[in-house]
């Protein structure tokens, strides 16, 4: 937002809240790892985490195996650092290959000493998947999760990362199984939880996400 760590570091302090997480693109990971531990240090995050890879068309099983080798070297770098490194799903990672998600070799090309993933639910459903058989299949890989809705409607099977925003709805009034999903997660241990919502009426709908999660019964 065109603030310095720093600024932005004491924003956060004035208002109280603990930033334990941060993304940087997968460029600056190429290209000034260093500088992005220092932005987690400053700010206090102890998780760094990969938004996005780069890909022109679907995702290939070349791209999965690249990536996979840097995330591997990335990550050795960042717990040098302190800082733990991650991958966040973005629903083309389960692009099929010879019928299965390519996502699952992301998965198993990489090393869990070094290398954690971040679900978020709204992107495991959106290619046709499912949270919390992701959550059994890999119950040692899921350290974070955003949590987010969509709204009711028959599956999906995409995998471009991509939908209209007015596809984010309040949690607990879209398709998700919440309660399972929040049950499965705790039962394997993932250790940080993200409101998220990237619709036109975030403002709005948070409140309602949060009201939601405090009745929650898992």
């Amino acid at each position: 937002y065109g603030l310095s760590a720093h600024e932005y570091r004491s924003l956060l302090d004035e208002v109280g809240l603990p930033c334990t997480s941060m993304m940087a693109t997968y460029e600056q990971y190429k290209t000034e790892l260093g500088k992005v531990a220092e932005i987690a240090h400053i700010l206090g995050a102890t998780n760094v985490v990969n938004a996005w890879i780069p890909h022109t068309g679907p995702f290939t099983i070349e791209l999965c195996h690249e990536t996979a080798r840097l995330y591997n070297e990335w990550g050795k770098q960042f717990r040098a650092e302190g800082l733990r490194f991650g991958h966040h799903t973005h629903g083309y990672e389960f692009q099929p290959y010879k019928g299965r998600p390519l996502f699952d070799m992301l998965v198993r090309e990489t090393n869990p000493e070094y290398v954690d993933f971040e679900m978020d639910i709204f992107w495991v459903v959106d290619p046709g998947q499912s949270p919390v058989a992701y959550l059994k299949k890999y119950p040692n890989r899921w350290r974070l999760m955003h949590l987010k809705d969509m709204k009711k409607g028959p599956p999906t099977h995409n995998y471009t990362g991509s939908e209209p925003v007015s596809w984010d709805v309040p949690i607990g009034t879209g398709r998700m199984d919440m309660p399972a999903i929040l049950a499965e997660a705790e039962r394997v241990g993932v250790k940080r939880y993200y409101v998220e919502d990237e619709s036109d009426r975030a403002h709005e709908q948070i409140v309602e996400d949060l009201h939601y999660l405090k009745t929650v019964r898992i």
